[in-house]
């Protein structure tokens, strides 16, 4: 495994499985498109990309700076019609794929004929991943089931689907070994977060992609105006934008 860490910028591994460490700093400047780990941009091809997580903060955003581009057609993974609208313009290159229930989802066609799975999945312990409100439960196993159990589910019907390369979000300092085995730790939130995103990694590295990369941001900035970020703003505190994020899965995968 090679890790390749960059305050401020881009960066990646040279091997088969990368895993990304994106922060935040005035002291760095983004590598540029000859410096980058990857290599250059393979511009001029025309990919296909899955997005699992296509309307939360970091999928809106690679779903719409996917579009930006004449390269990439998109197939969103969506709750309900329209849910993928990321504020741009629609596209012809844009697909959505009706999910009513993610966690049923059993068909490995949605995924056939597609490059790259975005998985920029993200939920909390209050739930609310959906529409039904069988699955709306809150609590630590609901938390686990979508982050690791829809993780795998997704992952292993991808590979099954000829899908090479897949580009996960998880955070800085997931480690599934993190006292691993004990249920006390569900009481605990951050280091069940930790833990959980560790074997959301390595639900991803078990289903059998030629590629894997792996992005652990830290704090991250959604962008929504929200008090707490007008707060971080306010004092300086470094975070990282979704936007960033998004970009950087993005040229990795290119």
């Amino acid at each position: 495994m090679s890790t390749w860490v960059l305050r401020g910028g881009v960066a990646v591994g040279l091997m088969s499985v990368a895993v990304v460490l994106i922060g935040t700093s005035s002291q760095t400047r983004p590598l540029s498109d000859g410096q980058h780990p990857r290599g250059p941009r393979q511009q001029g091809n025309q990919r296909r990309a899955v997005v699992l997580g296509a309307t939360g903060a970091t999928g809106r955003k690679v779903v719409l700076q996917l579009l930006e581009s004449n390269d990439w057609h998109v197939t969103a993974l969506v709750r309900k019609a329209g849910a993928s609208d990321s504020g741009g313009p629609r596209s012809e290159r844009l697909t959505e794929v009706v999910v009513g229930d993610m966690m049923e989802l059993a068909d490995a066609s949605v995924f056939r004929g597609h490059d790259v799975l975005f998985n920029c999945i993200g939920t909390t312990r209050a739930g609310g991943h959906s529409p039904s409100g069988r699955r709306d439960t809150g609590g630590a196993k609901a938390f686990i089931d979508v982050e690791v159990g829809l993780t795998s589910t997704a992952s292993r019907l991808a590979a099954e689907a000829g899908v090479k390369i897949v580009a996960v979000v998880t955070s800085e300092g997931a480690s599934a070994e993190l006292f691993k085995g004990a249920t006390w730790i569900e009481y605990i939130h951050p280091l069940l977060y930790m833990r959980t995103m560790g074997e959301k990694e390595q639900a991803v590295l078990d289903a059998g992609f030629e590629r894997v990369s792996i992005f652990r941001p830290g704090l991250l900035h959604r962008q929504t105006g929200g008090f707490f970020e007008k707060l971080q703003d306010l004092l300086g505190f470094g975070s990282l934008k979704v936007e960033t994020l998004a970009a950087a899965m993005i040229r990795d995968a290119e």
